[in-house]
């Protein structure tokens, strides 16, 4: 499991203040704090669930392991975002999301380091035929990551 620690896509600097188990949300106009539900490996598949009165996330990251290394298939993954005021959004694995098949939206970037998690993604509405797409921007620091790649 050592292996999700150095799990690395691209050589951004991470977020220095997302408290231990917290998860910002950036929305087109505002940021929203999300509390984590659930988050961790399931197979090669990292799983994260979070929420808050206003929202809620979740990010289905799929990993090649190469050794010691990882890396998240952004063809393979899926981030699916519900506000009061958007609705439901989605980018990634249409399967995944649990939609018709197309791609809904598109992830632009994940990455996993240590107990650190970052995905920015261009958000399609899903299930209705209209409303706004929307970029967003995941940020979560997630302990059991922590204690997953320790392990």
């Amino acid at each position: 499991m050592a292996l999700l620690g150095a799990v690395v896509l691209s050589a951004c600097s991470e977020r220095s203040d997302l408290a231990e188990d917290e998860v910002l949300l950036e929305l087109p106009g505002r940021t929203v704090d999300l509390e984590i539900i659930d988050c961790g490996l399931d197979g090669n598949v990292f799983v994260l669930g979070a929420e808050s009165a206003d929202a809620f996330v979740q990010l289905l990251l799929r990993l090649d392991r190469n050794g010691e290394r990882a890396s998240v298939r952004l063809e393979d993954s899926a981030v699916s975002v519900e506000t009061r005021d958007l609705g439901v959004l989605g980018a990634g694995d249409a399967a995944l999301l649990g939609v018709a098949p197309g791609r809904p939206g598109e992830m632009t970037r994940a990455r996993i380091r240590g107990d650190r998690i970052e995905v920015t993604a261009d958000l399609e509405p899903l299930g209705t035929d209209g409303g706004e797409p929307a970029a967003v921007e995941v940020a979560a620091r997630c302990s059991p990551v922590a204690e997953l790649a320790a392990s």
